[in-house]
């Protein structure tokens, strides 16, 4: 995505007001103040200033002016635009709470509290209660209850955008009007439907595990909701683990074993000397090359023989087992409607744990 795209987003609106605070704050605290302030702002600063900010803030006279001038002079702002703000807000903040697991060293006591965050995941996709620590901070909220809505992403959601429109056409005219129709290819949907839910739990059991861990079975419309970064880095990461898991013990009667603290989150499961991945992709840029590297070098790492890579559906309709030295990737574990495992991918699974299993 381009500069210009970047510059339009909403979380680049709110990160520029804070620098306009900050500003204007060094001149408040000053002793030398003239009775009369003047404050030079560019038309720039101007339409980026997110006057949002006098209905939530405790501001300084000088900054609550150059809002009103600024709310004076822009466009109007659509109602929904404050919570939409707050929205992508929180999605930040989210991006650098799991950041802190994962560049940290995996005790105890953090692996227990990232666990805690997948189970409150898949339990409450949607929630109403705000008690709850993670879902005060870290899930997201509309004017109305919801069970689906969009954002764009950029920069592995260092600037997200939350969109709380009921369909993804209402949000393409939304991008049009405001001449940003370059950003509408980068538009993804939090949803059941889009986390291809319903479609996993037709498979035989799958539905009843689903029940017996209190796991969410759909998402139900309700005021709280996964923020993005949420939905996708570890919503879908943990549907996908434990899917793929169930699927492998009930095709193969294989449990797969759990990682030590020195292996934690380089990859979801182990057998033997075989590391397992389970992904649940709906979209991917990733370079296959780098990926690669990147696969090798964790199996270096934790003295790993060999890597399964695999997908819950195939995303990219390749069909198509990759198989190198030290890398199986395996496209599908389940076929397009759930209902049955792929054989071909079974099959390949049971050989390679066959083949490198502990003597």
């Amino acid at each position: 995505m381009g500069k210009t795209d970047i510059k339009g987003c909403r979380s680049i609106r709110l990160f520029k007001t804070k620098q306009i605070i900050q500003a204007i704050g060094r001149l408040s605290r000053s002793f030398n103040k003239n009775k009369v302030i003047h404050i030079l702002v560019t038309k720039d600063i101007v339409n980026s200033f997110d006057t949002s900010i006098l209905e939530t803030e405790i501001l300084s006279p000088e900054t609550i002016k150059l809002a009103e001038y600024a709310k004076e002079r822009q466009e109007d702002v659509p109602v929904y635009d404050y919570v939409e703000n707050e929205a992508s807000r929180i999605s930040s903040d989210g991006k650098f709470y799991i950041y802190e697991f994962l560049s940290g060293d995996w005790r105890p006591q953090e692996i227990e509290s990232y666990k805690k965050l997948g189970e409150t995941c898949l339990k409450h996709p949607t929630c109403s209660n705000r008690d709850d620590e993670i879902v005060k901070e870290y899930y997201v909220h509309s004017s109305e209850p919801m069970n689906k809505y969009y954002f764009i992403g950029e920069n592995d959601f260092e600037y997200t955008d939350v969109f709380f429109n009921q369909s993804k056409d209402e949000v393409i005219l939304r991008l049009q009007n405001k001449e940003e129709s370059e950003r509408i290819k980068y538009i993804h949907e939090v949803s059941e439907e889009n986390a291809r839910l319903s479609k996993m739990l037709n498979y035989p059991g799958l539905r009843e595990e689903f029940i017996k861990h209190e796991y969410a079975t759909c998402f139900e419309v309700n005021d709280y909701m996964l923020s993005p970064v949420l939905f996708q880095n570890i919503y879908k990461g943990r549907l996908g683990e434990f899917v793929g898991h169930f699927i492998i013990k009930q095709e193969l009667g294989i449990d797969l074993d759990e990682l030590e603290p020195y292996e934690y989150e380089r990859f979801d499961y182990k057998h033997g000397k075989v590391y397992i991945d389970l992904k649940h992709w709906r979209y991917s840029n990733f370079n296959a090359e780098k990926m690669t590297k990147k696969i090798i070098d964790k199996l270096d790492e934790i003295g790993g023989e060999k890597a399964i890579i695999i997908n819950i559906f195939d995303e990219n309709k390749s069909d198509k087992i990759i198989e190198s030295p030290r890398i199986i990737e395996i496209p599908s574990l389940l076929e397009e409607d759930g209902f049955h495992a792929n054989r071909e991918a079974i099959n390949k699974i049971r050989m390679c744990l066959e083949e490198y299993k502990d003597d």
